[in-house]
């Protein structure tokens, strides 16, 4: 994403935390963006939700709902800040940087590689001299490592914000547990609405969550049949949605029951209401599937390690 987006949305928490919400100056930069449309549309989905954030936080502040506004733009911060990719870098070849004529204690800075006194580390160039790949398999540049450091104080940042301020992300999706589904049903169908939302393809989804194509499908008619197709699009509950988007209340979802055979875990029903992530696997082989936030789930795992297609029944 163009720097100039991270230097915007930098100044503009800024903005928002000098002024405890939509101040002056918060309202100023929001109103004032001129969002190039042709642009927007030929953006990667992360730019084009940020984008289409951005639109709705204006609208927000035309309707003067302000609070609407504040989490519309929080939520495009955290989208734009997700975003960030680090510096592109290669791993440098010792053998060549040393008959280029850099010296070890130049190689030893160029790694980053110091000991506990800030000095060159020669003994560890030394091993990895010895045993190539010994470091260097695992190393990375001083600056990625700085940039890593960055992008999650910055998310941090955000959801301090986020919490001093009372609001809920615009694009957060809370699914109510439903009669008749499987806690491990239930945990990937929030899995599903979030990585939706995101803008994922159904294959890009399925390859994460460690699930067959045809699963995956069964996940999005689910969580249509339940929630509605207007929950996977847009949102008319920013700063204060309770439930998933789409819905109304919980009473639209409190008297629906999925059929045994459309469940993933038949036998493991949700007793009372279940709290995201809050609970262990019945059988004791595979943990819940973990809630998503932004970035979905990691390899398709579930919390035990195990891949979340090996929890389900065919």
């Amino acid at each position: 994403m163009d720097r100039i987006w991270e230097c915007w949305v930098a100044d503009w928490l800024n903005a928002v935390e000098r002024e405890h919400g939509m101040g002056d100056r918060a309202i100023d930069m929001l109103d004032g963006l001129e969002i190039d449309l042709p642009l927007q549309q030929a953006a990667a989905p992360e730019e084009r939700r940020f984008f289409e954030l951005l639109r709705q936080s204006q609208e927000s502040l035309l309707e003067g709902d302000f609070q609407k506004a504040l989490a519309y733009g929080l939520t495009a911060a955290k989208v734009q800040v997700a975003s960030w990719q680090p510096p592109a870098w290669e791993k440098p070849d010792l053998g060549a940087l040393s008959q280029s004529g850099v010296s070890d204690e130049q190689i030893c800075w160029i790694l980053g590689w110091k000991d506990e006194h800030g000095n060159p580390a020669l003994e560890k160039l030394r091993e990895e001299r010895r045993r190539p790949g010994l470091h260097l398999d695992r190393w990375q540049p001083p600056v990625v490592k700085e940039f890593e450091e960055r992008k999650e104080a910055m998310l941090k940042r955000i959801e301090a914000l986020r919490k001093r301020l009372g609001l809920r992300f615009a694009d957060e999706v809370v699914v109510v547990p439903l009669p008749g589904v499987s806690k491990k049903t239930w945990e990937l169908l929030q899995a599903f609405g979030k990585l939706q939302r995101l803008g994922w393809s159904i294959r890009k989804i399925a390859r994460h969550l460690g699930l067959s194509y045809a699963k995956t499908l069964k996940l999005r008619d689910q969580w249509e049949a339940v929630y509605g197709k207007a929950s996977q699009s847009g949102t008319d509950r920013a700063g204060g949605g309770v439930v998933a988007e789409g819905v109304d209340d919980q009473s639209d979802s409190a008297g629906v029951e999925l059929s045994p055979q459309d469940d993933f875990g038949v036998g493991q029903e949700v007793a009372g209401a279940v709290a995201s992530g809050g609970f262990d696997s019945p059988g004791g082989d595979c943990g819940p599937v973990a809630a998503v936030e932004g970035g979905g789930l990691e390899g398709g795992a579930s919390a035990s390690g195990r891949p979340a297609a090996d929890c389900l029944d065919d």
